[in-house]
């Protein structure tokens, strides 16, 4: 737990001081480019576990992760699979969707890469899936309101968005109709989401919860401490990790801890809508902080109910808008010189 929580976060403050003007529009160009590599990747397990290859990437990707992270399940009108690599989609996805919407070049592709993550992620069957993609969409145009004002602006976005929920609902649908996805599958999974009395993830979770809201009464300020354990145990070999990331935050660093946790995610928030406000700042710089305020967005929300944060995989979604918001404090505070970029 010392790495996650001492030395992961000081590695990454040391690189946030790398960030220069202008990388948040390349930053856009590496993310999209990842998107892209972790479509093929999924693509390619799918494929060669089908026989594409005979086999041979599926069974080098088993065994490069295991058997639980890297596996295919094939029913008579099914095909679920999962790949450590899906959950990057989470982020991925509505960071797309908002590119796709917003940004000057690159729309079409961007649309269409989306459509493809959508289906990756379907197939996945990550049940928060629906519900992080809309959050983050709906976090990102409040936060983009600066970018959208006038009538001509607004007008063109809206039919950007009417046409890219037109194509991703056909995409759906013919994948329903090519029995590509199971549609009572998918419903199932969905609705899945809020069965605690069923599903056995979900009645695991509710037993977290309950011994978590349980332990948290007993020592609600300031926790019970950094590796403390609960009355119900998830793992043997860690006791200490939980799925319900922030009750499990709150059960060991209290509910002090968990304020100011949310208030360091609230600033990060708060100053990347301001970002987006900031006409000191190029468009594509400002494009750039609305979607990832979208990816953001989702992820904080995927993170609730398993620990992707608590990964240093995953850290960097929190700490690289952190990056930027400190390069353009002094656009971010009046009374201060506004920092332009050079693009």
């Amino acid at each position: 737990m010392l790495p996650v929580h001492a030395l992961y976060p000081v590695l990454f403050m040391f690189l946030c001081r790398l960030a220069r003007p202008g990388d948040l529009y390349l930053l856009s160009k590496v993310l999209w480019v990842a998107a892209a590599l972790t479509v093929a990747e999924q693509a390619l397990f799918l494929g060669s576990f089908f026989g594409l290859d005979g086999g041979i990437v599926f069974q080098k990707l088993v065994e490069a992760f295991n058997e639980n992270t890297a596996a295919v399940d094939v029913g008579d009108d099914y095909v679920l699979f999962t790949l450590p690599t899906v959950s990057s989609l989470l982020f991925l996805a509505p960071w797309l969707c908002v590119y796709a919407i917003l940004g000057e070049k690159g729309r079409t592709s961007s649309g269409l890469l989306l459509l493809l993550v959508i289906g990756i992620l379907i197939l996945s069957g990550r049940r928060v899936f629906l519900l992080a993609f809309a959050v983050g969409v709906a976090f990102a145009f409040l936060a983009a309101r600066p970018l959208i004002q006038g009538r001509g602006r607004l007008g063109g976005i809206l039919s950007r968005l009417v046409l890219l929920t037109v194509a991703i609902s056909l995409f759906v649908s013919l994948g329903f109709v090519f029995e590509l996805f199971n549609f009572d599958l998918l419903r199932d999974r969905v609705m899945s989401t809020f069965d605690f009395e069923i599903y056995e993830s979900n009645i695991v979770r509710r037993l977290q919860s309950d011994a978590l809201l349980g332990a948290i009464g007993e020592r609600p300020a300031f926790g019970s401490g950094l590796g403390a354990v609960a009355s119900y145990v998830r793992s043997d070999e860690q006791p200490w990790a939980y799925e319900l990331s922030y009750v499990a935050l709150a059960f060991q660093f209290g509910l002090v801890g968990f304020a100011l946790y949310a208030c360091g995610v609230s600033f990060l928030f708060v100053q990347l809508g301001r970002l987006a406000s900031r006409p000191q700042l190029q468009k594509s710089e400002r494009i750039s902080a609305v979607c990832f305020v979208a990816g953001l967005a989702a992820f904080i929300l995927a993170n609730a109910t398993n620990p992707y944060l608590a990964k240093f995989d995953y850290m960097w979604i929190i700490f690289v808008p952190l990056a930027f918001v400190r390069l353009y404090m002094p656009a971010l505070f009046p009374g201060r010189l506004p920092l332009t970029t050079t693009r």
